[in-house]
């Protein structure tokens, strides 16, 4: 048991620390009170501050279990499987941009969802093994669409505006 969350906390660092977040973009993308390169202003998208929102649901998940804070983590998971969604106008948008990779970001999407689930119902029965487990996979699903899609999503909504 040890073994296994000395592993998940070190995965855990290792994405949240070294892989920013869609809502820490790299430096260079414009934030609200910057304007783009091409001197027109861009709205941020209802999105990132979803994705920020997320950012610090993992952060205080990654503190619940490693307290064993069953309470908190179950909340944290809760949240994370059911996290709002962008409006409507934003997600057609959204859509359009990812096209045939559609399928794969909704991969992306259910696991995150699913694996949200899946901890906090661990987290309910105390079962630190099965939220460490289901902490991986919800990793695991965010890790894979921001390394398929970030880059791309932020010169497509920010960068090329």
């Amino acid at each position: 048991m040890k073994k296994i969350f000395v592993v998940s906390m070190i995965f855990a660092s290792l994405v949240l620390g070294g892989a920013p977040s869609v809502a820490q973009e790299n430096q260079d993308v414009k934030t609200e009170n910057e304007a783009p390169k091409n001197d027109k202003t861009v709205e941020p998208m209802a999105l990132r501050v979803i994705m920020k929102d997320l950012d610090k649901k993992m952060q205080e998940l990654t503190s619940a279990i490693s307290r064993e804070d069953w309470e908190a983590a179950e909340k944290a998971g809760e949240y994370i499987a059911e996290h709002p969604q962008p409006p409507l106008g934003e997600k057609l948008r959204i859509i359009a941009f990812f096209k045939t990779d559609m399928g794969k970001f909704k991969s992306n999407d259910e696991m995150t969802h699913d694996s949200g689930n899946m901890l906090a119902k661990a987290a309910k029965s105390k079962d630190g093994e099965a939220v460490i487990s289901a902490f991986q996979k919800i990793q695991t699903g965010c890790y894979g669409c921001h390394r398929d899609f970030r880059q791309k999503f932020i010169e497509h909504f920010y960068e090329g505006k």
